[in-house]
């Protein structure tokens, strides 16, 4: 019992309860120590509460970050997915460009990045680019490039998808003159690009 009063004093003094050195003495009645030490109980259940949210707080904020990985590991994985999805449809379209080539135009699309073409009704003489603005060139008689035309589709389509639709319009007479109507003419003034195979199917 001793000790167990010595714990309470011990208590009582961490949280302001004040005790006098004469009242430490074994010959105290239990009533009197209750009643002192039963001072005590308000300060413990406040003391409890304010512990209780403590630890609730650190597990809200537990839970949060937990969450919060969750959403990044989700977004993650759905931008991984995404860029997948993106090479696939790449592939594809640079397949289907592939095969409405003819070998000399496959070949030199592999050298060069560019291909010719001869316009089923002008009889103009064209290089399609990969580029994504104005990358159809309208040819001279000697090769130079005298203006090029700007011309795609609406939306986010694979740059091979709308090189093979550009080539599928100037090989048709009515397709053809309804592009050059549409086109936008832009000055000859940059050079051409290169690229690499890996930039192609990146």
């Amino acid at each position: 019992m001793a000790g167990l009063i010595g714990v309470w004093r011990a208590i009582g003094r961490a949280i302001g309860v004040r005790h006098s050195a004469d009242t430490v003495d074994s010959s105290i009645s239990h009533t009197n120590e209750g009643h002192r030490y039963g001072k005590l109980l308000p300060a413990l259940q406040t003391g409890g509460t304010c512990l209780w949210a403590f630890f609730r707080s650190i597990g809200q904020r537990m839970e949060q970050a937990r969450l919060r990985r969750a959403e990044v590991w989700l977004e993650a994985t759905q931008n991984e997915a995404t860029v997948r999805k993106e090479r696939r449809a790449k592939r594809r379209a640079l397949s289907l460009l592939m095969r409405l080539l003819n070998l000399e135009q496959r070949q030199e699309f592999r050298e060069y990045r560019h291909f010719h073409v001869i316009g089923a009704g002008s009889g103009d003489r064209y290089r399609i680019r990969m580029e994504m603005i104005a990358n159809i060139d309208v040819l001279d008689e000697n090769g130079k490039t005298k203006h090029r035309l700007c011309v795609h589709s609406a939306g986010e389509v694979p740059l091979y998808d709308v090189m093979a639709s550009q080539l599928l319009h100037l090989q048709d007479p009515v397709a053809e003159k309804r592009l050059l109507q549409q086109a936008n003419v832009v000055p000859a003034l940059t050079e051409v690009r290169s690229y690499s195979r890996a930039t192609m199917l990146a």
